[in-house]
This record gives structure tokens, C-alpha cells and sequence, in this order.
């Protein structure tokens, strides 16, 4: 969404966004978001989530990252090395946290029937997101960002959405 109707939308009473980024890569964004790379491109997507940022302010826009996408293996798209693609999820925590936006992460689940599920293997070990999930809370001590809203309390079993790992450790 542009300036003007983010902006109709926090006047209408409208408190939290979530623009949801799925992947930090750029490249694999593409991939991933096909849709959302052809009608609208990966920067104006980023500075989207900025600008909502402003309007309704930190701790109200959270972008939603599908943690262990960025290892898909498919004719050659997606990290060979899990610490490679650990570490573009992680710079793009922390250049979403040093401006102020807290993300939230939903852990990737192939469904079987889908395209996906027929053509894509993916193979994310638990320490992915071990790592992941700490250096998350360590930026958002970091910068001093609240816990993205409407989810309930950060701590194990407080948070109010199944997909809540990170807001769990």
C-alpha cells in the first residue's frame, strides 16, 4: 500500500500492519514472491514496511519472515551452506530492527500436494533456528523494540498464534 491509503487506514482506527516479506534475499525473494516482485519489486516492498513504520509506529508493523525458506534446493536457487542462508536472515533482522520494525517468523512447512510439495526439498535442521530465534531476541534487546503487537506476551505458551517459536524461547 502507498503513503496515503496506510495513512486512511491508521485514521480509520487500523493499529497493526503486517506486510509480510517472506524472505530477506533478493534473488530468492523473486522466487518466492513472484507476485510480489512483479507488480510492486522487492525495494518498494522494503521501503513500504518503513513507511508503515512511521504511520503506525514501532512495535505495529511486522513484517513476517518464513524462516528456512532461503534453503530451498530447486535447479540451483536457494543457499547451499545453512550458515550462508542463516546469515541473510539475520541481515535482514537486523537492518528491519536498526529502523525501528519488529519481525515475526512463521517456520517453513512444505505442503506435500502443492507445487512445492512436488518439486521443492528442503532440509532446515533445528540449530537454523536456535541461532536464528537468538539473535533475534539479541537485536530486539538490541534496539529496544517491543515484541511485534497483537501476539500476545513474549515467554513459553504466552503468545497467541500457533506459529510462535520465536516469541517462545
Amino acid at each position: 500500500m502507498d503513503k496515503n491509503y496506510l495513512e486512511r487506514f491508521y485514521e480509520a482506527g487500523v493499529d497493526y500492519y503486517h506486510p509480510n516479506l517472506e524472505i530477506y534475499d533478493r534473488g530468492l525473494f523473486s522466487f518466492v514472491s513472484p507476485g510480489k516482485n512483479k507488480f510492486i519489486g522487492y525495494d518498494q516492498w522494503l521501503n513500504t514496511i518503513f513507511e508503515a513504520n512511521r504511520i503506525f509506529g514501532t512495535g505495529n508493523v511486522s513484517p513476517n519472515f518464513v524462516a528456512g525458506a532461503e534453503l530451498v534446493d530447486y535447479n540451483n536457487i536457494g543457499f547451499n551452506n545453512i550458515d550462508d542462508a542463516l546469515n541473510s536472515t539475520i541481515d535482514g533482522i537486523k537492518h528491519l530492527m536498526e529502523n525501528g520494525v519488529t519481525p515475526k517468523f512463521d517456520s517453513i512447512a512444505i505442503e506435500p500436494l502443492s507445487w512445492y510439495g512436488k518439486n521443492i526439498k528442503i532440509d532446515v535442521p533445528l540449530y537454523y533456528y536456535i541461532k536464528l530465534y537468538r539473535k533475534y531476541h539479541e537485536f530486539r534487546k538490541m534496539y529496544g523494540l517491543p515484541y511485534p503487537g497483537g501476539l500476545g506476551d513474549g515467554g513459553t505458551g504466552k503468545t497467541k498464534v500457533p506459529a510462535s517459536a520465536f516469541m517462545d524461547l
